[in-house]
């Protein structure tokens, strides 16, 4: 079943297995929220004669939809470790102090919701309540931090425009080398460029600042250009 709109589905969560989703994705039938999971086929099937590289599921939601199963979820893990349903017993949050506790509940982006409610339970424990006017409090200067569009490396940035004109070199001394060099220059370039940071409300935006996106830009332009000039200069004039 599935909303007959245009709007795309969006990366809500990823899992290794199908089992890891179970929960998530009983929460969505539930709800009868409208989910779709992916699983895109590995680039190589397998390394070293095992596992397949990032075998990882995707679900993903409609971004309307996010701010509301984050929260559902977070509440009916809380509800659940309150009832004594899951145990808190051996959890590696239960060394963290409160101030640490309350940066976890604060960053569910960073955690996972069901890290934020247990979070949220131990601080309960420990006579430190969070009422639900804090928890909007906390929320909302956690959105408006991912909102800042970042900085890229200065360091990067410098060595991007040296593989974009020294790279090449590299083809007449190892294919390799410069074939990694190539997908080096195209994806630090194309990540500086795109890439996109969606926040816990389903909200997308480009991650890098606009100075740390026109070089990425520029640098993927470049790359792109030296290596045709490389190509026709090594196989047309070449000759």
């Amino acid at each position: 079943m599935a909303k007959q709109v245009s709007i795309p589905f969006i990366t809500f969560q990823e899992f290794h297995t199908l089992e890891d989703a179970e929960i998530l994705l009983d929460l969505l039938k539930k709800h009868k929220i409208y989910y779709k999971v992916e699983a895109p086929k590995p680039i190589m099937d397998t390394v070293m004669g095992g596992s397949p590289v990032t075998p990882k599921y995707f679900v993903k939601l409609y971004a309307d939809d996010f701010k509301k199963v984050n929260l559902l979820f977070e509440s009916e893990t809380f509800k659940a470790l309150q009832e004594g349903k899951i145990s808190t017993e051996g959890h590696f949050l239960e060394e963290f102090t409160n101030e640490e506790l309350k940066e976890v509940v604060k960053k569910p982006d960073e955690w996972s919701p069901e890290s934020a409610a247990m979070a949220r339970h131990l601080l309960h424990t420990r006579g430190f309540d969070l009422d639900d006017s804090t928890l909007d409090t906390l929320r909302e200067e956690r959105i408006s931090q991912i909102g800042q569009p970042k900085k890229g490396s200065s360091g990067w940035i410098v060595a991007l425009y040296i593989l974009s004109f020294g790279g090449i070199s590299f083809f007449f001394f190892s294919l390799a080398a410069y074939m990694a060099v190539v997908c080096i220059g195209f994806g630090m370039s194309q990540h500086y460029w795109r890439d996109i940071t969606t926040d816990p409300h389903g909200k997308r935006f480009y991650t890098f600042d606009s100075a740390t996106r026109l070089h990425g830009k520029v640098n993927f332009g470049l790359t792109m250009a030296m290596n045709i000039l490389l190509q026709v200069r090594y196989f047309v004039w070449g000759s």
